[in-house]
């Protein structure tokens, strides 16, 4: 799930100056009110409530059909025309009937109602009809628990289009358009931080580490927001490395340089098609993915003006960004833009592999604690088909061990020569050891 996905909605509405209403409770009131009394107003949906509003032509979404070209044809419910059908005495009984079969807001068979059994009728609306059937005009139910009277009265208060300001409801913040607390199927990415021990999906965060206060717009320095969102994840891929030696980084500054070139060169565009046929993400892109969504969707939630001069697609579009670090691994550079005009300069491995040899030299000449292994990790190469060996970083594993199976003989006598293959998380660390063995 795009973490801005609502947000884009918001936005797309707001440029095409469409009203919006932000609903202090569910839509289901503010729909029924703006339609109520209206002719030709229809409110098409699958949710049975609406049969319960007064004045509000319902259409259920099933009996909508559009297959004629010249028209359209529908089943329009009213409540009054409702109340009719099943012989009720009064429209408002059909309210009363629904807190008898149960809502959103109470529960008949928890709820204690005066001269009513619940547990004859659950499950079966014929059976809750007929009761409501007998009832005189202006028919309530009733309890002796006083919350449920407070629930019941906000119930009929609802559906008959009252005022709700009396009621304690959730106060809602208008400035927010992303909520924390929509949990969702589309949440449950792994936080690479938290390891889980069950196979229980863990809802992602952002890291404690992210300089959230970095990441308001400031018109002085930034000339976008875009500015702004790379400016706190700089400071958090900095701050991470020197603190924990780059452990626990939800993105990495590879990421930052491809998400930084996609800002630059258009790449954002939801429009793009993708150029690489058959590639499959990596997972340690999608951690990064999101992190960079979330960091929009928090900054698309500040008051400020500059915030909405876009469509949040036009920041990051999580295929895109995805499909070029696929791209940029698979050919062995890493993107990188050092300035407003310039072009996007390609940062070639081989040079990089270079200025790493330089830094390693020294240390090659030194002895390090897997030489004192030596015969016994050969002899152990030599006797298995699997050697597994551990040692503690900066021993020498990926450096020394190379080398020592290339000056010892071949396993086999017979073979003149032996293949190494080099596996490494990243792309430039396996080209370094192949040029250090060369």
């Amino acid at each position: 799930k795009c973490r801005y996905f609502k947000a884009e909605i918001i936005e797309t509405l707001r440029q095409c100056h469409i009203p919006q209403v932000y609903c202090e409770e569910e839509a289901d009131g503010d729909m029924a009110r703006a339609v109520t009394g209206q002719h030709n107003a229809y409110i098409v949906g699958q949710d049975s409530d609406f049969c319960f509003f007064p004045r509000v032509n319902y259409i259920p979404m099933e009996t909508l059909d559009v297959s004629n070209a010249q028209m359209a044809t529908a089943v329009v419910i009213q409540r009054s025309e409702l109340a009719q059908e099943l012989e009720l005495t009064d429209e408002n009984l059909l309210v009363e009937m629904a807190i008898l079969m149960g809502n959103d807001y109470v529960n008949p068979l928890k709820a204690k109602f005066d001269g009513y059994n619940p547990k004859k009728c659950v499950g079966r609306a014929e059976k809750v009809l007929e009761f409501i059937q007998t009832q005189p005009p202006g028919y309530q139910v009733t309890s002796p628990s006083e919350d449920t009277q407070e629930c019941l009265r906000f119930i009929r208060s609802l559906y008959q289009l009252e005022s709700l300001d009396e009621y304690d409801l959730y106060e809602r913040d208008q400035s927010k358009i992303i909520d924390e607390d929509d949990l969702d199927a589309g949440d449950l990415v792994l936080d690479p931080n938290k390891a889980p021990k069950a196979a229980k999906a863990l809802r992602p965060s952002v890291p404690d580490e992210v300089p959230l206060e970095l990441l308001k717009f400031d018109i002085r320095v930034d000339r976008s927001l875009k500015d702004a969102i790379l400016r706190c994840l700089e400071a958090y891929v900095g701050n991470v490395e020197i603190e924990n030696d780059g452990k626990g980084l939800m993105m990495t500054r590879d990421h930052l340089q491809v998400f930084r070139a996609m800002q630059l060169n258009g790449s954002a565009s939801n429009n793009k098609k993708s150029s690489t046929p058959d590639w499959h993400p990596s997972w340690s892109d999608v951690p990064a993915a999101y992190l960079v969504e979330k960091m929009i969707a928090l900054a698309l939630e500040q008051k400020a003006q500059m915030a909405h001069m876009a469509l949040p697609s036009a920041l990051f579009n999580q295929q895109m960004f995805l499909e070029d670090m696929y791209k940029a691994r698979k050919s062995g550079v890493v993107p990188d833009v050092v300035g407003e005009n310039d072009d996007e300069n390609i940062i070639d491995s081989h040079l990089a592999i270079q200025n790493k040899e330089k830094d390693f030299e020294v240390g090659e000449k030194q002895t390090l604690p897997i030489d004192e292994h030596k015969d016994r990790i050969l002899e152990n190469i030599a006797n298995n088909r699997v050697t597994i060996i551990q040692g503690e970083t900066g021993c020498g594993k990926s450096s020394r061990i190379p080398v020592m199976v290339l000056n010892a003989p071949p396993p086999d006598p017979s073979l003149s020569k032996v293949k190494i293959f080099i596996s490494q998380p990243r792309r430039i660390a396996a080209k370094g050891l192949v040029e250090r063995v060369r």
